[in-house]
C-alpha cells in the first residue's frame, strides 16, 4: 500500500491522501488493519495546505459522500467532564451538527449541540451499503468512516490519542481521544489541527471471494461552507449557526462581583502534615532539658490567622473585587492580603501584653548553631528547632485547588537571582525536601472546569515573607517573619453567574504544614 500520493482540488484548503493496496482483503503485500471485531480499515490522512489555514480544517465541518457527520459519546466510558469530550486546543465554538449522546441508567438520549470537540466524528454509509450496493458492481465500498483530530503544541508535541489505540475498536464512541495539557501553548498554529485522521472502514460486496479486477473507492471530502460570527454563548450577540468565530462577539447586559472567599483551614483530611510542638521536654545533655510549648492545645487553627491586629485575628475573609463584570468579560486583577501567626496573651503587672507566636530558638546564634546540617539526622533537635518547628514560613503554607481537582499544593522555591528573591533567613541549608527556603514561593495556577475543559484563572499565586526590624524585642523576628504576603493574579473569563447569585465565588483555602521545619523525634 502506498501513502505517498494526495489528490487536492484547488478551490479547498485541503489534500487527502490516496491509499494504494494490491490485496485489500488482508496477507502478504498489504496493509489493511483489523479491528478487535475483526472489520477491515484503512487509514488515511487530510492535510491541511497552509500552516494556518484560513478557515482551519476541523473533522465535524465535512461531509462525505454526501453524508453529515455524527458524534457520540459514551460517559460511562469516558467520564471526564460530565460526559463532554476532551476539548480541543483551540477553544473556539467551531463545530456544527455535533450529536453527543449522554448515558444514562434508564436508557439513552441525544442531543444537538454546538461544543467543540476533536472526534471521533462518525459518517455512516449503511444507506448505501444496504441499498444500491447490493446490485452494484462495486465489489468493494466503505460502510463507516471516523474522523479525528490530530493537534500539535508549540514544541512540536503532537497529540493524537490516549490510553487507548482508537481504531482497534469499531465502537467509536468508546475511543479515548487527546488529553492536552493546560500549560501546552499553540500559537504558531492559533491550536487548529495540523492534520485529522480518516479511519475507513470497509464492506464488501455479496458473495465476495477476491478482487476480479482493479477497484477504486472513490470517496468525496467535502467541506461544509464555513459561517463566520459570534459563537460564544455568554455574547449578547450570539449566533447560533456561525461555526468560525470572527471576533465579533459583543457583551453587556447584567455586572457581576467576584468574591475570594479567603479561609484558614484545621487539619484538613488526606494531608500529611507535620506536627506542632506539645509540650514535650527534650534532653540537651550537658546542656540540660528543654521543655516546648504546647501547641496541642487551645489553639484550634494552629500558628495562623489572617490579618487583624492582636487578638482580632479571623480564620475567615471575604475580599470583593472593586470592579464588576459581565459574563464574558476578562478578569485580570491582582489580590493581595496578609497571613500573621496567631497572637497570644500575657498579663504582667496588670498590664495585658499581646505579641505573636513567633518563636527563637533554643539557643543563641540563629539556624547556623541550633539545626543539624547532618542529612542523616534529617534535621532533628540537635540541639535544635525547639518552638521554632511552630513558626509560620513561606515553605509551610499549603492552598488548596478551589474548584475540580481540590487538591492541596505545594510551594515551589524561588532560587535566588542575582539578589531578588532571597533565601529565608530562619534556614541556612536544604531543608529535607533537597532545596533550601526561599523568602518567595509560588504555587501552581488555580484550574477551574468549563465545557472548554480544564482552564487556568490565575496567571501567578506567590507568598511572600515579610521580615521585621523589631528583632531587639522580639528576638525571634531576626530570624522568622512577622507576616505572609498572598498575592493571587486572576486571569479568567467571567461566567455566567447562575440562580439569585450576585458575585462569582473563588474560595482560597490555606493550611499551616510544618512538614519540612524539623523533626522532633531525635533519639
Amino acid at each position: 500500500m502506498s501513502h505517498n500520493n494526495y489528490t487536492h482540488n484547488t478551490a479547498n484548503n485541503y489534500e487527502v491522501q490516496i491509499v494504494v493496496d494490491a490485496n485489500p482483503t488482508g496477507g502478504v503485500g498489504t496493509s489493511v488493519s483489523y479491528t478487535d471485531a475483526g472489520v477491515p480499515y484503512y487509514m488515511l490522512e487530510i492535510i491541511p495546505t497552509q500552516q494556518s489555514p484560513i478557515p482551519p480544517v476541523f473533522a465535524a465541518n465535512f461531509t462525505i459522500d454526501g453524508v453529515v457527520g455524527n458524534f457520540y459519546w459514551d460517559e460511562n466510558i469516558n467520564p471526564t467532564l460530565t460526559s463532554y469530550p476532551e476539548p480541543p486546543p483551540h477553544g473556539i465554538f467551531s463545530q456544527q451538527n455535533i450529536f453527543k449522546t449522554y448515558y444514562q441508567l434508564t436508557g439513552t438520549t441525544t442531543s444537538t449541540d454546538n461544543q467543540p470537540c476533536a472526534g471521533p466524528i462518525v459518517f455512516d454509509n449503511t444507506a448505501y451499503v444496504t441499498g444500491a450496493f447490493q446490485t452494484d458492481p462495486a465489489e468493494i465500498t466503505w460502510g463507516k468512516i471516523v474522523l479525528a483530530e490530530t493537534y500539535e503544541d508549540d514544541n512540536g508535541n503532537r497529540y493524537v490519542n490516549g490510553a487507548q489505540v482508537p481504531y482497534s475498536s469499531g465502537d467509536s464512541s468508546t475511543w479515548v481521544l487527546p488529553s492536552v495539557p493546560s500549560n501546552a501553548n499553540f500559537t504558531s498554529n492559533s491550536g487548529y489541527p495540523v492534520k485529522i485522521r480518516a479511519y475507513v472502514y470497509l464492506e464488501y460486496a455479496p458473495g465476495y471471494t477476491g478482487l476480479t479486477g482493479n477497484e477504486s473507492i472513490d470517496i468525496d471530502f467535502d467541506e461544509i461552507e464555513p459561517i463566520y460570527g459570534c459563537t460564544n454563548p455568554l455574547a449578547n450577540n450570539q449566533n447560533l449557526n456561525a461555526t468560525i468565530d470572527d471576533g465579533s462577539c459583543i457583551f453587556g447586559g447584567n455586572t457581576y462581583g467576584v468574591d475570594i472567599d479567603v479561609s484558614i483551614e484545621n487539619s484538613p483530611s488526606g494531608i500529611l502534615n507535620g506536627d506542632y510542638t506539645d509540650g514535650s521536654t527534650y534532653s540537651m545533655g550537658l546542656f540540660g532539658t528543654y521543655t516546648t510549648v504546647n501547641f496541642s492545645s487551645g489553639i484550634g487553627y494552629g500558628n495562623i490567622q489572617l490579618e487583624g491586629e492582636q487578638l482580632a485575628g479571623t480564620s475567615t475573609k471575604t475580599i470583593t473585587l472593586a470592579n464588576t463584570y459581565a459574563p464574558g468579560d476578562l478578569v485580570t486583577e491582582l489580590v493581595e492580603f496578609f497571613i500573621y501567626p496567631s497572637y497570644n496573651i500575657v498579663n504582667f503587672l496588670g498590664t495585658n501584653i499581646y505579641y505573636n507566636n513567633v518563636y527563637d530558638y533554643p539557643f543563641t546564634g540563629g539556624p547556623s548553631n541550633n539545626i543539624s546540617t547532618d542529612p542523616l539526622l534529617l534535621q532533628r533537635m540537635f540541639w535544635g528547632w525547639g518552638d521554632s518547628k511552630n513558626n509560620l514560613t513561606a515553605a509551610s503554607l499549603r492552598i488548596r485547588q478551589p474548584f475540580i481537582f481540590q487538591n492541596w499544593e505545594e510551594p515551589n522555591y524561588i532560587y535566588p537571582s542575582n539578589s531578588s528573591p532571597i533565601f529565608s533567613d530562619w534556614h541556612v541549608v536544604d531543608d529535607p525536601t533537597g532545596f533550601q527556603p526561599t523568602q518567595l514561593v509560588d504555587f501552581p495556577n488555580f484550574v477551574e472546569s468549563s465545557n472548554q475543559g480544564a482552564n487556568s484563572i490565575t496567571s501567578s499565586i506567590t507568598a511572600q515573607e515579610i521580615y521585621s526590624s523589631n528583632y531587639n524585642t522580639y528576638p525571634a523576628y531576626e530570624f522568622y517573619p512577622e507576616k505572609i504576603k498572598i498575592a493571587i493574579s486572576l486571569n479568567f473569563t467571567m461566567p455566567i453567574v447562575s440562580g439569585y447569585n450576585t458575585s462569582h465565588v473563588i474560595p482560597v483555602n490555606i493550611y499551616h504544614n510544618t512538614e519540612n521545619q524539623g523533626d522532633l523525634n531525635f533519639i
